[in-house]
């Protein structure tokens, strides 16, 4: 019964926790970086920006939609470019 609860804490504590701007800043460096290696590499080549971008929130393990929030509040013009492909 003890492990359950423990477990149960330690679950709500990881959905808990928010996408902070440390998370945005690594996320869109990562983008950039995949952006760059895109034109090296056949199989990010096809890939749209929104979807390297989509592959970065996944590698760094965040929510790519409370990303998405954060930018378009905080940097709306990188958020535009972004989606506007």
């Amino acid at each position: 019964m003890k492990k359950k609860i423990i477990l149960l804490i330690l679950l709500g504590s990881c959905l808990a926790v928010d996408v902070s701007k440390e998370d945005v800043n690594r996320v869109k460096k990562h983008f950039l970086e995949l952006r760059f290696q895109a034109t090296m590499n056949p199989e990010l080549a096809n890939l749209k920006d929104i979807d390297l971008f989509q592959l970065s929130c996944k590698n760094q393990r965040v929510n790519c939609k409370r990303v998405l929030e954060i930018l378009k509040k905080e940097d709306n013009e990188f958020y535009r470019k972004l989606i506007s492909q």
